[in-house]
């Protein structure tokens, strides 16, 4: 396995420190970390010019590059859908048994949205092909839909397709700093 780290000094120094104990094959380290410098003439784009290709790029799901899309405004009852997020969470070394290292290992946890859902307007959503909250975090993913419009008890999207939702799990991300109110 090869590990890129893209002009970052600190990065591959504690990967490659990290990795520095990993089992060799043939010689060869089973994980190698290369680090790579930012190609000349690379500049950092501003935080405004990101969001605004962003927007441009949801806008293009929903809409077609053309134009030439037309999405669905879809009236969903919160009974029928179920919000989920991934969360984090990390072993501390205090957590540990006696004698056993921390790994600095994180695992993932699918929990159920806890926020009010007033908060997921202009909010872009993943529908989550999945039976079971368990399932969350492999599973395949069908599509984005845009929450236009949040009721009482039902949300507003816009979906690529006709309803039908493929499926009754929809992933919240960061809904803080994820808002496409221009779409």
């Amino acid at each position: 396995d090869v590990v890129l780290v893209l002009d970052s000094e600190g990065l591959h120094a504690a990967l490659a420190k990290m990795y520095a104990g990993c089992p060799r094959v043939n010689g060869v380290p089973k994980v190698e970390v290369v680090p790579l410098p930012k190609a000349g003439g690379v500049v950092q784009a501003a935080q405004k010019r990101i969001r605004f290709m962003r927007a441009l790029r949801v806008r293009d799901y929903f809409y077609g590059v053309m134009r030439d899309f037309h999405p669905f405004s879809v009236l969903v009852d919160l009974s029928d859908v179920t919000l989920v997020q991934i969360e984090t969470a990390t072993l501390s070394s205090s957590m540990l048994p006696l004698g056993k290292e921390s790994h600095k290992s994180v695992d993932f946890i699918v929990r159920a949205f806890s926020a009010h859902p007033s908060q997921l307007e202009n909010a872009l959503l993943a529908v989550v092909r999945a039976n079971s909250m368990n399932e969350v975090l492999y599973a395949p993913m069908c599509g984005m839909v845009l929450v236009t419009k949040v009721e009482e008890h039902a949300l507003q999207l816009l979906c690529p397709a006709p309803p039908p939702l493929p499926a009754q799990y929809l992933l919240v991300g960061d809904f803080k700093s994820m808002k496409f109110i221009d779409v």
